[in-house]
């Protein structure tokens, strides 16, 4: 499975390049107050989201999953191997804009509470592993393409549902809870969700790969 994750990050060393040359031209727009620290957490869902649409990409220009297919336990370790990678990068990407937005902020070149820009980056690096465990499988059964497209159709369902629903949070929540325990326990329901998410993914993918014909 590492060697799996590897050939991923093997593949995917220019684009990282290109990211971080991107973050940095983030953080520059963020010091000059053309827009606020809030650029740089996206950046880390982008990464999290668009690296493993890129390997698939490449995977399936090269037809690597029938080659990985005939290695011992080949099948298995490639799917497992891809969620490590995304997952990886993932925690690579949050903690780098984490420690640039620190460092940032030290030096005095970023407005706000330090602990507000950290879980605003936290958070967005989540949100973009909540969309690769969607996008995930939609790339194994329907290809990099048409996975892309459903998945675009699938956040836009949920945003538009989101939207169409005003008040209804809110009108599920008690009027006395506590804002602070409010958030802290979205969190926490955020982490579970994530984590349940991505589980499910895997076997959900686990699942199509074994049925595909190569």
């Amino acid at each position: 499975m590492i060697g799996f994750v590897k050939k991923d990050w093997f593949i995917l060393r220019k684009q990282m390049r290109t990211y971080a040359l991107i973050l940095v031209v983030y953080a520059l727009l963020s010091i000059s107050g053309v827009w606020g620290s809030n650029l740089i957490a996206a950046m880390v869902a982008l990464v999290t989201l668009m690296c493993p649409l890129t390997a698939f990409a490449l995977d399936q220009a090269t037809r690597w999953d029938a080659y990985a297919c005939s290695l011992p336990d080949g099948g298995k370790g490639a799917v497992a191997g891809r969620y490590l990678c995304t997952i990886s990068i993932w925690f690579m990407a949050t903690v780098l804009c984490c420690v640039i937005s620190a460092v940032l902020w030290a030096a005095g070149l970023l407005e706000g509470n330090i602990l507000e820009l950290l879980v605003g980056n936290l958070v967005s690096g989540a949100t973009g592993l909540l969309m690769a465990a969607v996008t995930l499988p939609l790339c194994y059964k329907f290809g990099v393409e048409r996975g892309r497209v459903l998945m675009t159709l699938v956040f836009v369902c949920v945003f538009v549902g989101i939207l169409a629903t005003p008040g209804l949070v809110d009108g599920l929540l008690p009027a006395a809870m506590d804002t602070e325990m409010l958030v802290i326990g979205g969190l926490v329901c955020f982490v579970v969700l994530v984590v349940a998410g991505l589980y499910l993914s895997y076997r959900i993918s686990w699942g199509i790969y074994l049925k595909k014909e190569w």
